[in-house]
């Protein structure tokens, strides 16, 4: 049985990823499988979450960090009232993956989508890696999932001050994570100087021997600098 640390170690790990959307990709070019969405649990919780915070109500722009397969944001799109949606990842084969499941549901004029690397901003297709991707301020980010691979690299610093290139004053970032409960995503983030909470979204808790949790926490954050 596979150890969890060797499992962590596994998740942050490129190669990994490169290796899971190439299969996928595989899979949907073979028989029209789309994979999964990622907490698919919960995702009707989160976009209702995002729209009682308000967002989307009025058009705007909307990002969503890690974006995989796409299939958050194609189910975004067509709950919110977003203009135009963007999505980013740093694996080619997920974004070639999205385009084409985007194609499929006729929404690519709302939806689009680059091979981007958070950390450096810049596109990681094989054919450019080096070029610097200005994609602009969004009034509301989405992270479901790409804040745990820097939670398991103890590099939160680092995502923090990648993720804020994507936001303006007053901005909202909602962030979903396995690997944080809601007490330690707001340690991180609500120091009143870059971001405050806005909201919570409580999911089902636990109890294992007297201490009680939750699989997934979820929290929204204001950006206030800028």
């Amino acid at each position: 049985m596979e150890s969890k640390s060797a499992y962590r170690s596994k998740l942050t790990n490129k190669s990994y990823w490169n290796e899971f959307y190439e299969n996928e990709l595989e899979s949907y070019n073979d028989v029209g499988y789309r994979g999964e969405e990622w907490f698919e649990d919960y995702i009707e919780a989160i976009l209702d979450w995002i729209m009682e915070a308000g967002c989307g109500e009025e058009p705007g722009r909307v990002l969503d960090v890690g974006c995989g397969n796409g299939l958050f944001l194609i189910d975004l799109m067509k709950s919110a009232n977003f203009a135009t949606a963007v999505g980013i990842d740093y694996i080619p084969s997920a974004i070639e993956l999205a385009e084409k499941i985007v194609k499929e549901e006729g929404l690519s004029d709302k939806i689009s989508l680059h091979p981007i690397d958070l950390v450096t901003g810049s596109n990681v297709s094989k054919s450019n890696e080096k070029e610097v991707v200005n994609l602009g301020k969004f009034e509301v980010v989405i992270d479901k999932g790409t804040y745990d691979i820097f939670v398991m690299k103890d590099e939160t610093n680092i995502y923090k001050e990648s993720v804020s290139r994507y936001l303006k004053n007053g901005s909202i970032l909602f962030i979903s994570s396995c690997n944080s409960t809601p007490e330690e995503l707001c340690t991180v983030f609500d120091d009143k100087v870059c971001f405050e909470r806005v909201s919570e979204l409580p999911h089902k808790s636990y109890s294992y021997n007297g201490v009680e949790g939750q699989v997934l926490a979820s929290v929204a954050f204001k950006y206030i600098k800028g």
